[in-house]
């Protein structure tokens, strides 16, 4: 098989350059030897009395931090930013932020640091910068606050967040990390089932953003009319559609019932159904966290809401509202799941209530007409929050970590990464038609090859056995790799016998209809080839194939081939947005073969230097008209003929 390899060995005194490392270390040493050494010789030389001369010390360079933004929301300047700036101040370490849009100065950023942060990555561009935080051998922190393997399909981010080669980011985020950071037990569970360094972050409420303000105002008495009562929404997400028909049923209950008596504000768009109402207070979305916070605590809310649903996702994220809510002193009310149960102490430092239109009616009812049972809720959530939550556990976390992940070698990743190619791949079918899995519905195999090919920004040919075959392959030579849809015995024979024309091979063995020992006869003479894979169906209990696939697994095991399972699933939407589809799994292992072959760098090296050719030329043409202009007149004043 003809394999082509990059030199990827990581760039010499990278490890030296750093002051906690070993190397590092031992170059001072030495170095502060040799000084003392000829220091001593040139005393003695001039003075017979001993040495005084006292020991230079060197300063040790601050810790480098890089931060990759990949969207600027609020849970990047709680959970990275705000103590980060405060080590920073401290003179702990030096920070540096940077858009994960700007590529340049995002590597050059990589370069500079030591430690890199990754805040909720889950994008190719972001993961094209992992992979040269790992070629140049810098500690990477990923920190993650959402669960979006776990997000519903019915929310409108999940379109987008549950795509496959999203998804397949964020698991190899987890799994070449040197720390991860979840919000979570949920998430912990999850990240270590991936193989992640993982730990559980502290949360905290910063005291500072509201410490210099002034106290809000209580709302004005009203002559012969019981005093206002403030409700509020804090929350500018577009919620799953099931919560925010519950709560605002309840909200437009509430205004009607109590009509001139309650005001309502919301800091989104004022929803349909409580359009027209009274008392509805519609704020602009603040893209700064801390002036939203500051201008939120100025309003003096009396009641807060916060509902979440019983789901997986709902269950992954932290109690951010209590947390804001007790922090401003604010009574709440609270959705009875898990980010809430384990914070939130019901009737002493908040409602805990079941998601139903009633059970909501009934807590918030409550709030409004027990003036001491709000004032009792919101002093006892204050007092708990300012003493559990503080920003200095925080900080604390940040600066233990971050010496954890320096003081122990980069995590090693188990595939090369070729930096600059574009992947380049064939797919060598020999069928014109889908093969059926989940009933009537086939699956197209090619395709969705292509499409996780397209994902990470490659491009796919398709060909067909036969005479051709060898030279198409022959004539691919950057391609990285050829996958083989192998369902019969021919098709095993005529992928075999082509190794030798690929950089590399994946064989799609889903579907073929040959026993396991002519499998493992037929492949062992290949097992020591580097760059060979197979692909195929997970084996299930309803399925007639289910020994067949068993012994073809138990078969490639025997022989430390690497092999790829792709799961059973109840639908094809399904295999679209998990990490256990056809798509996911052939994404696994274009990324394991990318570093075989050039891709197409020769391509695109070629199309620069002609694009600069072409515009030197149109930058050098009016010139070259004036200097021919200028020689023609001389040569007529010469009497000469120009040619």
């Amino acid at each position: 098989m003809r394999v082509l390899r990059p030199a990827h060995s990581a760039p010499r005194g990278i490890e030296e350059q750093h002051p906690l490392s070993p190397a590092y270390r031992a170059k001072s040493s030495r170095s502060m030897k040799r000084w003392r050494s000829h220091t001593q010789v040139q005393n003695e030389m001039t003075s017979p009395q001993a040495d005084t001369t006292p020991t230079p010390v060197v300063p040790a360079r601050r810790l480098r931090v890089a931060v990759v933004v990949h969207t600027w929301i609020p849970s990047l300047v709680i959970g990275v930013l705000a103590p980060l700036s405060i080590l920073r101040q401290q003179g702990r370490i030096e920070l540096r932020l940077v858009d994960s849009l700007r590529s340049q100065r995002a590597r050059a950023a990589i370069k500079w640091s030591d430690v890199v942060v990754f805040d909720r990555s889950n994008d190719r561009r972001e993961l094209k910068l992992l992979y040269e935080s790992k070629i140049n051998r810098k500690r990477v922190i990923y920190e993650i606050d959402d669960n979006f393997l776990e997000i519903p399909q019915s929310t409108p981010a999940a379109r987008a967040a549950r795509r496959y080669y999203r998804l397949h980011a964020i698991k190899v985020f987890m799994q070449l990390s040197d720390l991860v950071r979840v919000y979570s037990p949920l998430m912990l569970a999850q990240a270590r089932e991936m193989d992640a360094d993982a730990v559980v972050a502290p949360t905290y409420f910063d005291r500072a953003l509201i410490a210099n303000r002034r106290p809000p105002r209580p709302a004005p008495a009203r002559k012969g009319l019981p005093p206002l009562v403030r409700i509020a929404y804090p929350s500018a997400r577009t919620d799953e559609i099931r919560l925010e028909r519950m709560l605002y049923e309840a909200l437009r209950q509430i205004l009607m019932t109590h009509e001139g008596r309650v005001e309502l504000h919301l800091w989104r768009q004022c929803p349909p159904g409580l359009l027209g109402l009274r008392g509805v207070v519609v704020h602009p979305v603040s893209r700064s966290y801390d002036r939203f916070m500051q201008s939120f605590y100025a309003l003096g809310i009396d009641i807060g809401l916060a509902p979440l649903l019983d789901e997986p996702f709902y269950n992954s994220k932290t109690n951010l509202k209590y947390r804001d809510l007790g922090g401003c002193g604010i009574a709440g009310v609270y959705s009875d799941c898990v980010p809430y149960t384990g914070s939130v102490v019901h009737e002493r430092t908040g409602l805990l209530t079941a998601n139903s239109v009633e059970a909501w009616c009934a807590s918030i009812t409550r709030l409004i007409e027990d003036a001491d049972l709000r004032r009792t809720l919101a002093a006892a959530a204050r007092e708990d929050v300012h003493a559990n939550y503080r920003i200095e556990k925080a900080v604390e976390a940040w600066d233990a970590e971050l010496a954890t992940v320096m003081s122990r070698p980069p995590r090693p990743w188990p595939w090369l990464y070729a930096p600059g190619i574009i992947l380049s791949a064939l797919v060598v079918s020999s069928r014109t038609r889908s093969i059926p899995v989940f009933g009537d519905a086939p699956v197209d195999r090619s395709a969705m090859f292509a499409d996780a090919v397209a994902a990470v920004g490659g491009r796919a040919s398709r060909s067909v056995p036969g005479p051709e075959l060898g030279k198409a392959l022959t004539e691919a030579t950057d391609a990285n790799l050829a996958l083989f849809l192998v369902d019969t015995a021919d098709d095993l024979r005529t992928a075999l016998s082509h190794l030798a024309h690929c950089n590399s091979a994946v064989l799609d063995i889903s579907f073929l209809a040959v026993s396991a020992s002519t499998l493992s006869d037929a492949v062992a003479g290949h097992r020591l080839e580097p760059g060979l894979s197979l692909v195929t169906l997970a084996p299930q209990e309803d399925d007639p194939a289910s020994s067949r696939r068993q012994a073809h697994i138990a078969a490639i095991r025997a022989l430390g081939l690497p092999l790829h399972i792709v799961g059973r699933l109840a639908s094809l939407e399904e295999m679209e947005t998990c990490l256990t589809g056809y798509p996911a799994a052939y994404l696994d292992v274009i990324e394991r073969h990318m570093h075989f072959g050039r891709g197409i760098r020769a391509d695109r090296r070629r199309k620069r230097r002609r694009r600069f050719a072409a515009w030197c030329a149109g930058r050098m043409k009016p010139r070259l008209d004036r200097l021919r202009r200028r020689l023609r007149l001389l040569a007529w004043r010469l009497g000469l003929e120009l040619k």
